[in-house]
């Protein structure tokens, strides 16, 4: 596996164009005639662009710009050893070259899945398959020996409300109140969670429908977007990925699959996982309470996730309603799962 450049180079995500095209020349030296430029929109934390030439996308040189502030919160020298680790398991993209607010590095071809499409048995037991590999890869040689859900969630909060934190614009809406509520249930989560003795895994972590692509030509599925990825509770990656039927843009919390759907989907990743006998009603019974438990998890770190996002992003992206809905699934759920 060849090592990834690293090129001294910052882009400005309003003005790109000629340091963009400086990585893509330095990746692509065969590259002598016109390059065509395509921009992603569906990115809430990032800037994605996109260069190939003669229209064959299929060969297309991604460039990811940062946003705004994140270093703060992602450790980007353990997203790069995240990004090298997981290619060299077959779970994700080679990586060309790092520049001071970014990465370069190779496309692949497919769509991003939509919301009906996520649950399908035909695609979901793509992504059981694709999930599974990613968690059997040896962790022993990180330094996580604890589910990093809590520590990012603690780290978010920090962010969004200690007088310590960084400037950025004031969270009006979310006040002292506000942040003494989150903590404590952080408290019951940390309390409780541990419990369930879920194993852990080396998980993405970010399982949105915009980070899994199909390819359908070769009936494939890949996942994308490494920032959070680390060693979690397995039933944290599955549970978010459930929180995830919901979308982005417009959530709708009517698609959190039902306990049918759940079981068919935790029949299907068990299946793959499990390698000593078959797979029994009891096991999918343990499974599905872990992962139902572990969802309250996804919405709390997501939240206050978006609780800093809303405070240092310029992306054009309604951080703060966010925040809110995730919080309200959070507490429309939180006694149905806690009582399973």
């Amino acid at each position: 596996m060849t090592a990834p450049v690293t090129v001294d180079l910052h882009l400005n995500p309003d003005d790109f164009q000629s340091g963009a095209l400086e990585l893509v020349r330095l990746v692509r030296p065969n590259w002598t005639d016109e390059v065509v430029l395509k921009v992603f929109s569906n990115g809430i934390t990032n800037k994605m662009l996109g260069y190939h030439r003669n229209g064959d996308e299929s060969d297309m040189v991604l460039i990811r710009i940062n946003g705004n502030k994140t270093e703060i919160f992602l450790d980007r020298e353990n997203e790069i050893k995240s990004f090298m680790k997981l290619h060299a398991a077959g779970c994700a993209p080679e990586l060309y070259c790092i520049f001071n607010n970014g990465l370069c590095y190779e496309y692949i071809p497919g769509t991003t899945i939509t919301r009906d499409e996520v649950r399908r048995p035909e695609m979901f037991s793509l992504i059981t398959k694709q999930m599974v590999k990613l968690h059997k890869i040896e962790h022993t040689d990180t330094v996580e020996k604890q589910p990093n859900c809590f520590t990012l969630c603690k780290q978010f909060l920090d962010l969004s409300f200690s007088s310590r934190a960084p400037p950025g614009r004031r969270l009006n809406e979310f006040g002292s109140v506000e942040e003494i509520k989150l903590r404590a249930e952080l408290t019951t989560l940390e309390q409780h969670l541990p419990l369930l003795s879920s194993p852990l895994v080396y998980c993405h972590n970010d399982l949105l429908l915009n980070n899994i692509i199909y390819n359908k030509r070769k009936e494939t599925i890949h996942f994308i977007d490494y920032e959070y990825t680390g060693v979690n509770y397995q039933a944290f990656d599955i549970g978010n990925h459930f929180c995830e039927f919901a979308g982005v843009d417009e959530l709708d919390y009517s698609f959190y699959p039902g306990r049918d759907l759940q079981f068919a989907w935790l029949t299907e990743y068990l299946q793959h996982w499990t390698t000593d006998g078959p797979v029994t009603s009891d096991d999918v019974e343990k499974l599905y309470i872990q992962v139902n438990k572990c969802a309250l998890m996804s919405h709390l770190l997501w939240a206050t996730w978006a609780l800093v996002q809303a405070k240092y992003s310029n992306i054009d992206f309604d951080y703060v309603k966010y925040a809110k809905d995730r919080i309200a699934e959070y507490y429309s759920r939180r006694d149905e799962f806690l009582s399973l």
